[in-house]
């Protein structure tokens, strides 16, 4: 009989243990889950900042260009050129 008691003890002490085991993996399951939760809002919260820095990028690549900032001074030329021939288009409409 004692045998069996002390066999019941070590089954229970390895019970304890096994559950314990599980309540530690279930915390830090939580964990885990959270910070995931987070840096994916995080990354989320980049992706639109990374949107917003390019929109705001090509704005100033535009005005760049119309004010003759370096590169693209041939491009803003360009692009005032097709702009004049268009108002000449329309003066010469209205006036025909």
């Amino acid at each position: 009989m004692s045998e069996i008691l002390t066999k019941l003890g070590e089954l229970e002490k390895q019970l304890r243990a096994h559950i314990n085991d599980r309540s530690e993996s279930n915390r830090t399951s939580e964990s885990v889950k959270e910070r995931t939760l987070q840096l994916e809002a995080e990354l989320s919260n980049k992706d639109d900042r990374i949107v917003e820095l390019e929109e705001g990028l090509k704005v100033l690549k535009t005005a760049g260009s119309i004010q003759g900032n370096g590169a693209d001074v041939a491009e803003a030329k360009g692009r005032i050129s097709e702009m004049v021939r268009e108002i000449d288009k329309c003066i010469a409409l209205l006036n025909s």
